[in-house]
């Protein structure tokens, strides 16, 4: 019997690969390299919310979307300062964090987006990254040719960490972590400008974190159904290789 697992996996590159989906669990080994990936995953529950997020639901009804429990926001390991409340669900279901492929880039309550911001720039200024003007939707816009090419991770910009609930293999302590690269941070809109791909979803959001389509890209994302547990690589470019190897079955 097949276990109730499947694994996504989104290439950042269309033109090679769109990557795939791969039932049944892993092992996971994408060439060159020869790590099993499911080794590499940490885990973090998948939640329920108890009010249904679709367009149109009945009373009572939960959310059949994939939900998960964020403790925490950092940002080259600060914290990010913000209500943290919005991380919960309310009484109506609103808040939480969920995963959607259908959403481009990571969308954010103001609270959290202008939070976020505000300590990225900062970190970016003191690694000599110069902001230059916004460009729609993006809030957050640099100079590329002031920004380093880390080899392994994309544009050496600060890392965001997504700090979850519950254990990680690779960690010490009861925290997961989802840790955000710079190849699935930044955007490049223009050959001059790079921004920071995340957008402010305005202070009415229904969920507070929408963790979006790329910053899911050659990233491992295994949903396990009967564990109700989430388990994700982080950028496989640290490994030599990524979502556009993966050749089906």
């Amino acid at each position: 019997m097949v276990p109730h697992k499947f694994a996504v996996c989104i290439s950042s590159s269309s033109s090679v690969s769109a990557g795939g989906i791969i039932f049944g669990g892993g092992a996971y080994s994408f060439p060159p390299s020869k790590l099993d990936l499911s080794k590499n995953l940490v885990f973090t529950p998948i939640v329920t919310n108890p009010n249904s997020t679709a367009p149109i639901y009945t009373v009572g009804e939960p959310s059949i979307e994939y939900f998960i429990k964020v403790r925490s926001i950092k940002v080259d390991g600060t914290p990010v300062r913000f209500n943290s409340s919005l991380l919960s669900f309310d009484n109506d279901g609103n808040g939480g964090t969920k995963i959607s492929t259908l959403t481009a880039y990571t969308t954010l309550h103001s609270e959290i987006y202008s939070a976020i911001v505000g300590v990225f720039v900062g970190k970016a200024e003191a690694m000599k990254i110069r902001r230059v003007a916004a460009v729609a939707p993006f809030g957050a816009c640099f100079s590329r040719r002031s920004i380093a090419y880390n080899g392994r991770t994309g544009t050496g910009v600060p890392i965001i960490d997504l700090v979850m609930e519950n254990r990680s293999p690779l960690l010490h302590n009861k925290n997961a972590r989802w840790r955000i690269y710079g190849a699935n941070s930044m955007v490049e809109v223009s050959t001059n400008v790079s921004c920071l791909a995340f957008v402010d979803g305005g202070s009415d959001v229904r969920t507070a974190v929408v963790v979006g389509g790329l910053q899911m890209e050659d990233n491992l994302v295994e949903f396990d159904l009967v564990s109700s547990e989430l388990g994700i690589s982080s950028s496989l470019l640290r490994f030599g290789t990524s979502c556009s190897q993966f050749k089906g079955i």
